[in-house]
Protein backbone atom coordinates (compact mmCIF):
# COMPACT_ATOMS: atom_id res chain seq x y z
CA UNK A 1 0.00 0.00 0.00
CA UNK A 2 1.11 3.52 -0.89
CA UNK A 3 -0.22 6.69 0.36
CA UNK A 4 -0.15 10.34 -0.80
CA UNK A 5 -0.55 12.34 2.07
CA UNK A 6 0.07 15.76 0.32
CA UNK A 7 -0.11 19.12 0.86
CA UNK A 8 2.27 18.88 4.27
CA UNK A 9 5.14 20.05 2.23
CA UNK A 10 4.77 21.87 -0.62
CA UNK A 11 5.19 19.03 -3.57
CA UNK A 12 5.66 20.68 -6.77
CA UNK A 13 9.51 20.41 -7.15
CA UNK A 14 9.82 16.66 -6.05
CA UNK A 15 6.41 16.10 -8.75
CA UNK A 16 9.06 17.50 -11.32
CA UNK A 17 11.64 15.40 -10.33
CA UNK A 18 9.37 12.37 -9.94
CA UNK A 19 9.99 10.21 -13.40
CA UNK A 20 13.36 10.21 -13.56
CA UNK A 21 13.80 10.14 -9.36
CA UNK A 22 14.89 6.57 -10.00
CA UNK A 23 16.83 6.99 -13.62
CA UNK A 24 19.26 9.74 -10.88
CA UNK A 25 19.26 7.94 -8.07
CA UNK A 26 21.60 5.06 -6.94
CA UNK A 27 19.56 2.25 -5.13
CA UNK A 28 20.05 1.22 -1.62
CA UNK A 29 19.84 -2.84 -3.15
CA UNK A 30 22.56 -2.18 -6.08
CA UNK A 31 25.34 -4.68 -5.93
CA UNK A 32 28.59 -3.10 -4.13
CA UNK A 33 26.67 -0.01 -2.10
CA UNK A 34 26.79 -0.29 1.36
CA UNK A 35 23.33 -0.91 3.09
CA UNK A 36 22.67 -1.14 6.63
CA UNK A 37 19.03 -1.66 6.06
CA UNK A 38 19.23 -5.43 5.97
CA UNK A 39 21.45 -6.06 8.38
CA UNK A 40 19.33 -3.86 11.14
CA UNK A 41 15.94 -5.43 9.48
CA UNK A 42 17.10 -8.85 10.19
CA UNK A 43 18.02 -8.03 13.67
CA UNK A 44 13.56 -7.73 14.20
CA UNK A 45 12.35 -10.63 15.82
CA UNK A 46 9.29 -11.83 14.98
CA UNK A 47 9.15 -8.82 12.19
CA UNK A 48 6.99 -11.36 9.92
CA UNK A 49 4.17 -11.01 12.38
CA UNK A 50 4.96 -7.33 12.24
CA UNK A 51 3.51 -4.22 10.20
CA UNK A 52 6.13 -1.81 8.67
CA UNK A 53 5.73 1.92 7.42
CA UNK A 54 8.14 3.63 5.15
CA UNK A 55 7.52 7.32 5.45
CA UNK A 56 9.09 9.50 2.93
CA UNK A 57 8.54 6.14 0.64
CA UNK A 58 9.29 8.41 -2.46
CA UNK A 59 8.56 6.10 -5.52
CA UNK A 60 8.82 3.03 -3.09
CA UNK A 61 12.03 1.36 -3.97
CA UNK A 62 12.71 0.21 -0.28
CA UNK A 63 9.29 -1.42 -0.45
CA UNK A 64 10.00 -4.59 -1.90
CA UNK A 65 12.77 -5.37 0.45
CA UNK A 66 10.63 -4.23 3.51
CA UNK A 67 7.42 -6.54 1.66
CA UNK A 68 10.01 -9.22 2.11
CA UNK A 69 10.41 -8.98 5.47
CA UNK A 70 7.67 -8.05 7.53
CA UNK A 71 3.23 -8.39 7.55
CA UNK A 72 2.47 -5.89 5.55
CA UNK A 73 4.00 -2.62 4.17
CA UNK A 74 2.71 0.97 3.78
CA UNK A 75 4.46 3.62 1.84
CA UNK A 76 3.89 7.09 2.83
CA UNK A 77 4.66 9.96 0.66
CA UNK A 78 3.49 13.70 0.80
CA UNK A 79 4.76 14.29 -3.15
CA UNK A 80 1.23 12.75 -5.23
CA UNK A 81 3.69 12.47 -8.41
CA UNK A 82 6.08 10.26 -6.53
CA UNK A 83 3.65 7.87 -5.64
CA UNK A 84 2.03 7.50 -8.87
CA UNK A 85 5.72 7.06 -10.37
CA UNK A 86 5.85 4.24 -7.75
CA UNK A 87 9.16 1.16 -9.12
CA UNK A 88 7.51 -1.54 -6.68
Amino acid sequence: IMINIGHIMEDKEWGKIAEEYFDNLTSPFEKGVLNPIPEIVNKIKARKSMDAVDLGTGIGNLITFLEKSFRSVTGIDFSKKMVETKRV
